[in-house]
């Protein structure tokens, strides 16, 4: 005969209410009663019904996860992270991938929060411009009271709450690197730059200004000729390097926006006769898995990707717990980079 949660209760030794909260995930109980809680449901073979419990908590046990998609291995690892993470919280996860389509952005948003998610993991696509075509209907689910939390993505002075890497930082100490070494020609390979149209700067994310920032406190004026914007994949790294050769004094250090691009350049450089590192320097930023498996092991500014997805994941659950005041809390956690040197940075050539 199934038990019922006060009969499942007594065998524990706890209060129902403990009971109902441990299997929610709440943070007012304690790990280990969690833990004792949890023993004890495959003990007695408990299993709440899913549906009943809904109906009575609100809740669903599920959670929308919105981004672009999983090509790029540093997508692939952070979806990973977030999968596992959900796991252990005992939510169901429901990604949707919308494939750089803006339209099928706002409608995954809204199919999810009809289904009834209890919360959203979301990383809003930005336009040619820099922007977020979508802000105004995050900021909407949040003022409605959804649980949302923006994953690798930040709108500035947001009341949203995000887990974002200092990607400014990571440029700024890739250059660092490559000045130590005595570089003062470096290359930037990137993706997606614009122009402001009030005064034609060029702009990027935040990588470009972390490399504007590494050159300007080395003295070294900034050159847009050693600026390369190309498709985010190795072919496009390969095209970009090649473009970089192609300038008069030529850089003597590459910094890339990604491994992937990293890797294309390693590629192009190889068929161009540049030997890595002895005539050019490479710093990719990811610490994919492919950096250390590369021809040449590349040095490369390493993005906790696994933490971030572990992060983000705890946000949203703290969020969708939260009672009152705790509600309207916002929080913006940014991860550090960390270089990860390997055979791929060297001083500068100095011919022979």
């Amino acid at each position: 005969m199934r038990l019922t949660m006060e009969e499942f209760a007594r065998l524990v030794g706890v209060s129902r209410a403990t009971v109902s909260r441990a299997i929610n995930n709440h943070p007012r109980v304690a790990p280990e009663t969690k833990e004792k809680i949890r023993a004890a449901m495959e003990q007695y073979q408990y299993w709440p019904n899913g549906l009943a419990r809904g109906l009575v908590t609100k809740r669903s046990g599920m959670v929308g996860i919105v981004t672009a998609g999983i090509s790029a291995p540093y997508h692939a690892a952070l979806v990973q992270a977030i999968a596992n993470e959900l796991y252990e919280w005992s939510y169901m996860a429901i990604f949707a991938f919308t494939g750089g389509i803006f339209d099928r952005e706002r409608e995954f948003v809204r199919m999810l929060k009809e289904r009834r998610v209890d919360g959203l993991l979301v990383s809003p696509m930005v336009n040619e411009r820099r922007e977020f075509e979508n802000a105004e209907l995050v900021n909407q689910l949040r003022v409605e009271g959804t649980p949302i939390v923006l994953v690798d993505r930040y709108f500035r002075d947001s009341t949203v709450d995000c887990v974002i890497h200092d990607l400014y930082g990571a440029a700024r100490q890739a250059v660092e690197h490559l000045v130590s070494l005595g570089h003062r020609r470096i290359g930037y390979i990137c993706t997606a730059l614009s122009r402001r149209s009030i005064d034609g700067r060029l702009t990027g994310d935040d990588r470009l200004e972390g490399y504007r920032g590494g050159l300007a406190d080395a003295g070294i004026p900034f050159d847009e000729n050693l600026v390369v914007d190309t498709r985010h994949s190795i072919d496009g790294g390969y095209e970009g390097a090649r473009r970089l050769l192609e300038v008069n004094p030529r850089p003597t250090a590459i910094f890339c926006y990604s491994d992937l691009l990293a890797i294309g350049v390693l590629h192009s450089l190889h068929d161009a006769g540049v030997k890595v590192p002895e005539e050019m320097s490479i710093v990719g930023c990811d610490d994919s898995d492919m950096a250390a498996r590369a021809e040449i092991p590349l040095t490369t500014m390493r993005l906790a990707k696994e933490d971030m997805g572990r992060q983000a994941v705890r946000m949203l659950v703290e969020k969708i717990n939260a009672e009152g005041a705790d509600k309207e809390k916002i929080r913006h956690i940014v991860l550090p980079a960390e270089l990860v040197m390997r055979e791929s940075t060297a001083g500068v050539y100095s011919g022979g």
